[in-house]
């Protein structure tokens, strides 16, 4: 349901009732309108049908219907969202952004220009699926800018931006007991606010983000807090197996039967992700391909404007480590419905 807040400046504002749509087969876990940034008010909801639903708010008529503005956009294929927010970071012409929250610890920033996927990082794992996030607003830039999370129970935490998957960059504590029904920031960026379930409490934090940034520096530059995720380490049997692939798969890009002088130049080309994603023991499917493949190319695009066909060694790294199940497949898998 949509309302608007309205009335004459001598009598006090109130809400009246505008439209409505059923739009969802599953519930809604995530609502979001956009940004002061945004050229126009849009209105976006996330369900666990995995779908992410614009609506027309300019052309919602009084008692009427609130239209979705089609088509909308599957999300994700197997995992569950667990919410949304406008996110309100990037670079110049690159800033209407939605960033959706999965249950398998993922973050996804989607452009909601041309609907596509535009980042995919490892959220922090500890207490469960995050659910609500908002954002720390400061006077900083860039690596100095936060985002406030909570799970759905029990714990709160900071995470560090930009959203990359390393893990040295986010930190969690117990908030409350139970749930952990809503969470908030004020307008300075120093104090949080949280409000519990069944403990029938409202809690205030001091917002402190340097034991974060210092982590951050503290864990290591570049990929080496990534490298640390795979199994063995730099030292291990799987780093050294992703490097001889890597030197492999620019061989193949330039065809292995030739005979003429190779030029190595440490990258290959995107088409070659898929192959290497497959080799490594992570076989994505054709929407994760897609969403790869459209990261690695608009990966600069905030910054020049321009695409990218061509990966490094070091990317490659991050974008397994981001892109594949957090846990492990076993025998028994997980079916969803």
């Amino acid at each position: 349901m949509l309302f608007r807040s309205g009335g004459e400046r001598e009598k006090p504002k109130e809400w009246t009732y505008v439209a409505r749509h059923k739009a969802h087969w599953r519930p809604i876990v995530g609502l979001c309108f956009s940004g002061p940034e945004s050229e126009k008010l849009r209105l976006f909801t996330v369900g666990e049908d995995r779908r992410l639903i614009e609506y027309n708010v300019k052309q919602a008529v009084e008692h009427g219907s609130l239209h979705p503005v089609s088509p909308d956009t599957i999300v994700e294929q197997e995992a569950r969202p667990t919410g949304c927010i406008w996110y309100p970071f990037g670079g110049k012409g690159d800033t209407e952004k939605v960033l959706t929250m999965n249950d398998e610890y993922k973050f996804k920033i989607w452009n909601t220009i041309n609907r596509s996927c535009r980042k995919t990082a490892l959220a922090p794992t500890y207490g469960g699926p995050i659910s609500k996030m908002t954002p720390v607003y400061n006077d900083a830039d860039g690596e100095d800018q936060f985002m406030l999370y909570s799970t759905h129970e029990k714990v709160l935490g900071l995470v560090q931006l930009p959203l990359d998957g390393n893990p040295n960059k986010c930190m969690g504590l117990i908030a409350h007991p139970g749930q952990i029904s809503a969470i908030a920031v004020d307008y300075q960026g120093q104090y949080a606010f949280t409000c519990g379930g069944g403990d029938l409490t409202v809690n205030q934090w001091l917002i402190d983000p340097q034991p974060v940034a210092n982590a951050s520096v503290m864990g290591g530059s570049g990929v080496e807090p990534f490298v640390k995720l795979l199994d063995g380490g730099e030292e291990g049997e799987f780093f050294s197996d992703m490097k001889d692939y890597f030197y492999y798969s620019q061989i193949r890009s330039q065809d292995e039967n030739t005979t003429k002088a190779r030029v190595l130049d440490g990258k290959i080309p995107v088409e070659e992700i898929p192959y290497l994603m497959c080799a490594l023991g992570y076989f994505p499917t054709q929407l994760e391909v897609k969403n790869m493949t459209n990261e690695v190319k608009k990966s600069k695009f905030g910054e020049t404007g321009e695409d990218v066909d061509r990966i490094a060694f070091d990317d490659l790294v991050r974008l397994y480590i981001n892109h594949r199940p957090v846990f492990a497949v076993g025998q028994i898998g997980r079916a969803h419905v």
